[in-house]
């Protein structure tokens, strides 16, 4: 069924939220998140005069998922896998329950997001390059976040800008012409329904080398 409502609530990270209306039918009946994501999803429209019935699989409520007081919103963490299909049919008092609509919503979770790599096992100290990360979703739910060599996260993009020459990464030199580079990217989601930052995607081990660059530091001399 059409989708009624989208929001998302702007803070470190946006909490989703979908509605799903009574309204006629629609393409635009699923999302695709990545494991671990927090979702809600609140059926439209609302009203004391409405009832609702939820169909969902139970692993999704013995994992922590639930349906409010009111049984107009549904909580869960996407599983690791899916797809998850959830139904509410809702229904006007007022009208009997031959007034009634059922709107079904589907959640893929996605399995094709992969970690950034460096191009090369080996980099001079003064190259510059990029790490990418590809993301199934990519949407303002989710915060980025670089950790290189172990030091504090720096939120960002998917995308980091690497110059080895800046002083976050460990410096080499003549006398210690060769470093281990260490990059750790995270994606976290916090929001209602979660106390502390939630990780839905991480990265923890990505490394090249690095290498004393002799450009001008190279010298021949006469050894009487």
């Amino acid at each position: 069924m059409k989708k009624i409502g989208l929001g998302f609530l702007a803070a470190l990270i946006a909490l989703m939220a979908f509605g799903i209306g009574l309204s006629t039918a629609s393409a635009d009946d699923s999302m695709t998140v990545l494991p671990g994501e927090h979702i809600v999803l609140t059926a439209s429209p609302s009203g004391d005069a409405y009832s609702y019935l939820w169909t969902i699989p139970s692993s999704l409520l013995e994992n922590g998922g639930s349906v409010a007081v009111d049984q107009k919103t549904l909580t869960f963490d996407a599983p690791a896998t899916g797809p998850v299909i959830v139904s509410v049919l809702v229904t006007d008092g007022a009208g009997g329950d031959t007034c009634n609509g059922l709107s079904t919503f589907t959640i893929y979770v996605c399995g094709s997001s992969t970690c950034p790599t460096f191009g090369a096992t080996d980099y001079c100290a003064t190259a510059t390059t990029t790490l990418t990360a590809t993301l199934c979703n990519t949407d303002s739910s989710l915060a980025y976040y670089w950790i290189v060599n172990g030091g504090t996260p720096v939120a960002g993009t998917s995308i980091l800008a690497v110059n080895f020459a800046d002083s976050i990464w460990k410096p080499v030199t003549a006398t210690s012409p060769s470093a281990l580079q260490s990059v750790e990217f995270k994606v976290i989601q916090t929001g209602t329904g979660h106390t502390n930052p939630v990780v839905v995607f991480d990265c923890p081990d990505i490394k090249t080398t690095t290498h004393f660059n002799p450009s001008g530091a190279t010298s021949i001399r006469h050894s009487p």
